[in-house]
């Protein structure tokens, strides 16, 4: 339509090819290049005046990362949701939108509670997990993410339950090489099927083919718990408010299996109590428990402590320690 330049006959034009196909019954679809993201609905100005129903794709770059908005601008006679939404491109299904957070949730909230591995850290949950909790643990770099994640899969495979282990900071043989240093087989519970391993380097997909990756493998897999470990990982590939939108869409696929979850992050600094605001503020919202192992001096020497949460012992701090034969206690 760029080819005429008369705009108002081009609305004209239009507006009688609608209407003959409409007369013929036919549901057709008009696409239509625009020169920028955000430089109106249609290229002339004049197509979302004719036609029906008005969908936008974009295709952002958002520091130094591309993210793919789908906005459907006018939807005539019937409801729709509005806003951007992200999607994807996938080999197999197409174009995939990302579900973000309008999948049915479940109407019960569960009242049975799962053990996280720790026993001392499930007495300072108050039994541990909920169910259908998703947790979120947080801690630098050699605090014990990692021991806690597979602490987490190990009471799930004694208690006869399916997890789904994803890394994206360790390497397969890495991290059974490490969780044997542990005392724990990882391969033995691999090979029990209770345990599912999938380890992926970020850099290697977008967060939204991450994302459809997890969705594929829960379908797949039926997990009861999941492990992603460590969101930080991920911040490398995409701005804040992407992961934000990924941890909602992932939560919502979560929640309506009632999978308990833990997700592992980093603080921005080594020593620093107080995570990054891509993690801390907008994520921390989202879960349903918030774990901080931080690194603290005392008498010249650094340790490890976990805030207490727990009615009974409100504001107290305790140590957390890791040992080869024990993994982690508090």
């Amino acid at each position: 339509m760029s080819h005429y330049p008369n705009v108002g006959e081009v609305r004209t034009e239009l507006f009688r090819f609608s209407n003959h196909l409409k007369a013929l019954g036919i549901i057709y679809v008009l696409t239509a290049e625009r020169l920028q993201e955000h430089d109106g609905v249609s290229h002339l100005g004049v197509e979302e005046f004719v036609l029906d129903n008005v969908i936008v794709l974009r295709n952002v770059l958002q520091a130094e990362r591309r993210r793919r908005p789908i906005e459907i601008v006018k939807f005539r006679g019937a409801p729709h949701r509005t806003g951007e939404w992200l999607f994807t491109i996938d080999p197999t299904q197409g174009m995939v939108i990302i579900p973000l957070a309008f999948l049915t949730p479940r109407e019960e909230a569960s009242a049975a509670k799962v053990s996280t591995g720790t026993p001392d850290l499930d007495e300072m949950c108050g039994g541990g997990f909920y169910k259908d909790a998703i947790a979120l643990l947080t801690g630098p770099t050699g605090a014990g993410k990692t021991l806690a994640g597979l602490m987490f899969a190990n009471a799930a495979f004694e208690a006869g339950e399916k997890c789904l282990l994803y890394t994206y900071d360790e390497t397969h043989d890495r991290l059974v090489r490490n969780a044997r240093g542990w005392g724990m087989d990882l391969e033995a519970m691999e090979r029990s099927g209770l345990v599912r391993v999938v380890s992926s380097y970020p850099e290697e997909a977008s967060l939204e083919d991450h994302f459809l990756g997890m969705r594929r493998e829960i379908e797949d897999y039926e997990p009861n718990r999941m492990v992603v470990d460590t969101l930080s990982a991920l911040e490398r590939i995409v701005a804040p408010r992407g992961l934000l939108d990924f941890v909602i869409a992932l939560g919502a696929v979560l929640r309506q299996g009632e999978i308990t979850t833990l997700l592992t992050s980093a603080p921005s600094g080594r020593f620093s109590s107080t995570p990054t605001p891509a993690i801390a503020t907008e994520i921390a919202s989202l879960a349903d428990v918030n774990i901080e192992i931080r690194f603290v001096e005392l008498s010249g020497e650094r340790q490890r402590t976990i805030p207490s949460s727990s009615p009974a012992e409100p504001g107290t701090t305790r140590e957390a320690r890791t040992h080869w034969s024990s993994a982690l206690s508090v």
